[in-house]
């Protein structure tokens, strides 16, 4: 069964997924592909949600600025039968504090959370969360 560690604490979300936003049109498609974490202040650190390998670190200068990406330890079995992996990005950061290839633990610091990007609202942390089958990680 698949438990997530909430990684910034307090949860409060300022932006929910699939809620129709123009601002993503650029992206092509209409709805908020993520959520977006209110943080207290730009020194708010992400944590890793369950036990994970980073697998990449990229900026997007135009969309969601500085985004590390890592991807679960385990597979999970979900309501539909299916069973995979989980794959999150954190986007809109100061600072990312890990290395592709690292290997994390639950609650382990990822990044600094900020505002990063073109495409942002104000300082938060979006995550986006996909499940997958197979991906290459940093090694």
């Amino acid at each position: 069964m698949l438990e997530i560690f909430k990684p910034i604490k307090p949860w409060i979300v300022n932006r929910e997924w699939g809620v129709y936003d123009k601002l993503y049109e650029q992206f092509g498609f209409s709805t908020h592909n993520g959520i977006d974490v209110k943080i207290k202040n730009k020194v708010t650190r992400a944590k890793a949600p369950f036990n994970c390998e980073v697998y990449r670190i990229i900026n997007q200068p135009n969309g969601g600025g500085l985004t590390v990406g890592f991807i679960s330890e385990e597979e999970y079995l979900f309501p539909d039968g299916v069973k995979c992996k989980i794959l999150v990005d954190f986007l809109h950061l100061h600072k990312v504090l890990v290395t592709p290839g690292q290997k994390l633990e639950v609650g382990d610091d990822v990044a600094i959370c900020d505002n990063t990007g073109a495409a942002t609202t104000g300082p938060h942390l979006h995550s986006q969360w996909r499940r997958v089958n197979y991906i290459v990680t940093g090694k």
